[in-house]
C-alpha cells in the first residue's frame, strides 16, 4: 500500500448577524492508516458580512455598474454613480449587525467627503463615520456602529465623474 497524504479542508459555516458567526476548519491529514483532525473556529472579524446582500443606490452611471458590482467579491465590476452630489449605495444585512470595520475600494472616482452611515429601517440614519478629505484608493475604516442597514452616503466628488466603488465591504 502506497503511503499518501491528504490534506482535506471542509469549511461550515452559519452566517447571522445577530448572533456569533460560527466557522469552522477542519482539517484531516492521512498517512497510510493513521489520520488525525483538527477542527478550528475561523475569527468572524474576517467575514464580509455585506458579500452578495441586497443593495440599492441612489442612481446608476450606466447598466455595467449596477450596485450589486460593489458588494460580489469581484474585483472587476463595480457600482458607479451618475455625476451630481448626493449620492448613495445602500446595503441591506439581512439583520441588526454590529459594525466595526468597513473597506471601501474605490474606483479612480471617489467620494471626497461622505458620511457611513446606519439603520434598523432604512428610514432614521445615523452617521457613524464622516470623512471630509477623501483621497480614493482602498480605504480601510475602523468605526463602531449596529444596524440592519449601511451606506455609503457621497456629499461631495473627488473627481468631476460620480462616484465609483470596485467594493463595499463590511465587517463585525
Amino acid at each position: 500500500m502506497r503511503n499518501w497524504i491528504v490534506l482535506g479542508l471542509v469549511f461550515g459555516m452559519c452566517l447571522t448577524c445577530v448572533g456569533r458567526v460560527e466557522a469552522k476548519k477542519r482539517v484531516v491529514k492521512k498517512k497510510g492508516n493513521a489520520s488525525e483532525e483538527v477542527t478550528k473556529k475561523e475569527d468572524s472579524s474576517v467575514t464580509n458580512i455585506a458579500l452578495n446582500k441586497p443593495v440599492t443606490a441612489s442612481s446608476v452611471e450606466s447598466e455595467k455598474t449596477e450596485p450589486v458590482g460593489a458588494v460580489d467579491g469581484n474585483l472587476s465590476t463595480r457600482w458607479a454613480s451618475k455625476r451630481t452630489d448626493p449620492q448613495w449605495i445602500r446595503i441591506d444585512l439581512g439583520s441588526v449587525c454590529n459594525i466595526k470595520k468597513v473597506v471601501l475600494n474605490w474606483e479612480a472616482a471617489y467620494g471626497k467627503s461622505y458620511e457611513i452611515q446606519v439603520s434598523n429601517n432604512d428610514a432614521d440614519w445615523t452617521t457613524i463615520y464622516t470623512k471630509t478629505d477623501g483621497t480614493g484608493g482602498k480605504e480601510e475604516i475602523s468605526l463602531s456602529g449596529k444596524g440592519r442597514y449601511i451606506r455609503m452616503f457621497g456629499t461631495a466628488r473627488g473627481t468631476k465623474f460620480g462616484y465609483s466603488l470596485w467594493e463595499f465591504e463590511v465587517y463585525k
